[in-house]
């Protein structure tokens, strides 16, 4: 589940650099359902195409960014509870995140592939 990872860099207002980290990507039906309800080896997870996320089975509070179809932030919610779910409606993509990070609206996220993966 979840073979393709991408290194992530949020760049904040001025483009100054801000975090790094890794997010599966949820291709699959299977994968966009299933998310963090089960363990995943990233600690993020890109939903392309994605408006509306949910937290059902989950057993923590998630962050989540709601982004742009050029991966600048519209929204973020600091916590998407258990049984939970958040929407956007001007939102491209999705990205949960495990570990919070230091991210604004209008600070852009950009994916730079890594390779694939059999994992």
């Amino acid at each position: 589940m979840f073979p393709f990872r991408q290194q992530c860099l949020v760049l904040g207002g001025s483009g100054g650099q801000q975090a790094r980290f890794v997010c599966a990507i949820a291709l699959s039906f299977m994968e966009r359902l299933i998310g963090f309800c089960y363990p995943v080896a990233a600690p993020a997870i890109l939903f392309p195409r994605c408006r509306r996320l949910h937290g059902f089975c989950l057993r923590q509070s998630l962050q989540v960014l709601f982004l742009d179809a050029d991966g600048f932030v519209l929204a973020v919610v600091e916590q998407l509870r258990p049984w939970g779910v958040v929407f956007h409606r001007h939102a491209s993509h999705a990205v949960e995140l495990i570990s919070p990070i230091s991210v604004r609206v209008g600070d852009r996220i950009v994916f730079e592939q890594i390779k694939a993966t059999t994992r």
